[in-house]
């Protein structure tokens, strides 16, 4: 039985990854040493990571060139992380949607409980939610700095319900991890932006599917 369902945001709900991926570019323009090439790189091997990792990432590589340039790191990461976060605020609320996720969510709202799980910070990804109109879905907006599988913790507690009775839709082997770590279970929603093959989760690659595998485990 499924009780509960928490649903990444980016590239699940909406689509967004392309342009928050692009953003890191726009965020490093000014900044010498952080060339195209050098982004990219960390955007491979940082696959996943939140926004401060791919940062500090950027300024790691930047340092090992060519020294550190800056007075102050602590300084220059909050002000690069607040100029993505305004990009990508802009981005997520007027991106478009991934196709049926409204639909899906105006009916699966009224089956079970259910819940948004990003690694987006936890203001901006409300204001984003209500500015979009799917607040009314949602039992709770979930973010950064708490990571994933807390929150997936923390949804168990306030549910009540055990590990079994949560799914968490996802498109990214992080989401897969934070699933595995809390023992709940998963679906693979796949796009270009990840290699899911078919293994021990369900891979669906439309939204809607999501309504449909729920109904059809409650029936």
């Amino acid at each position: 039985m499924i009780d509960c369902v928490a649903f990444d945001f980016d590239g699940v709900l909406v689509e967004s990854n392309a342009g928050k991926r692009d953003a890191y570019f726009e965020v490093f323009s000014d900044l010498p040493g952080a060339s195209s090439d050098v982004i990219r790189t960390v955007l491979e091997k940082n696959s996943g990571a939140d926004r401060f990792g791919v940062i500090n990432a950027v300024l790691d590589a930047v340092t090992i060139q060519s020294g550190p340039i800056w007075s102050s790191r602590a300084a220059l990461t909050e002000q690069l992380a607040n100029r993505y976060n305004d990009i990508c605020e802009q981005l997520a609320a007027n991106c478009p949607e991934v196709h049926g996720a409204s639909a899906m969510l105006t009916e699966l709202s009224d089956i079970v409980p259910l819940y948004i799980v990003s690694l987006t910070p936890e203001s901006p990804l409300r204001r984003i939610v209500v500015c979009r109109g799917w607040a009314r879905h949602f039992h709770g907006v979930l973010g950064l700095p708490t990571s994933k599988a807390e929150h997936l913790r923390n949804i168990l507690v306030q549910q009540t319900i055990s590990p079994d009775e949560l799914l968490f839709v996802g498109d990214h082997d992080g989401d897969l991890k934070a699933a595995r770590s809390v023992g709940c279970r998963f679906i693979g929603l796949q796009n270009e932006f990840n290699d899911f093959q078919s293994g021990d989760f369900p891979i669906v690659s439309a939204v809607p599917e999501v309504l449909e595998l729920v109904r059809s485990v409650r029936c």
